[in-house]
């Protein structure tokens, strides 16, 4: 499933880049599609690196980054009591290999459970976290389905978005990388801040919170 070589890679996203410039590719591909369910494989795969990241709760948003060739992780941002008062956090799972490629494509599922992992945790204001919730079901709930290049996943891998709910089953969407427009593009970059959250030193953390939340605030503007 999963291409091997590195060099394939960048050569096949040059070519991917280049047709959809000569197509004028407009951004009605903006949006997050559902889940495909279709290849028995994947969905092994997925489950199987959902349980092993997805330690933590995610009321208030998860996403799973899985990258053809880099290791997997999952960052969740949630709500939990803490002292009699609700406190929220984002925490941070990254396998330290890629677990489909340790698998061998799901063939040897041992080698990946052995696979170690690192978690950090950190508290973020509430104000963000809500922003954040709020952004994810929305995104989430405008899902839209459309035709990809099967080449596309191999190369550029996808996120996985997903939300818990109090009376049913998480709501869940992916995005093919990388981004088509405004909309995807903030939501990648409010994730890929979320990481640099989790790995900022504790002092450093109030500046990049702040810019999350300026840029949930923003995209929460577009989705209206």
């Amino acid at each position: 499933m999963k291409l091997s070589s590195l060099a394939l890679a960048i050569l096949g996203m040059v070519v991917l880049a280049f047709v959809r410039v000569c197509s004028g590719e407009q951004t009605s591909t903006d949006y997050l599609s559902p889940l495909d369910r279709v290849d028995e494989k994947i969905t092994r795969y997925q489950d199987f690196l959902t349980a092993k990241l997805g330690i933590t709760p995610f009321d208030c948003g998860r996403v799973v980054d899985e990258p053809s060739f880099e290791p997997e992780s999952i960052i969740s941002v949630y709500s939990q009591m803490q002292n009699g008062r609700h406190a929220f956090y984002v925490t941070s799972v990254k396998a330290a290999a890629n677990l489909w490629q340790r698998s061998k494509s799901m063939r040897a599922i041992a080698q990946a459970q052995a696979v170690d992992i690192k978690r950090v945790d950190a508290e973020i204001p509430q104000t963000v976290a809500e922003h954040i919730r709020q952004v994810w079901l929305r995104m989430v709930r405008e899902r839209h389905p459309w035709e990809r290049p099967r080449l596309e996943f191999e190369l550029g891998g996808y996120l996985r978005f997903s939300i818990q709910q109090l009376d049913g089953p998480p709501l869940e969407a992916e995005l093919w990388l990388p981004p088509r427009g405004p909309k995807t593009r903030a939501l990648v970059k409010i994730s890929d801040a979320l990481w640099e959250y989790c790995k900022a030193a504790p002092a450093n953390r109030p500046a990049i919170a702040n810019e999350i939340d300026r840029e949930a605030t923003r995209l929460l503007e577009q989705l209206r």
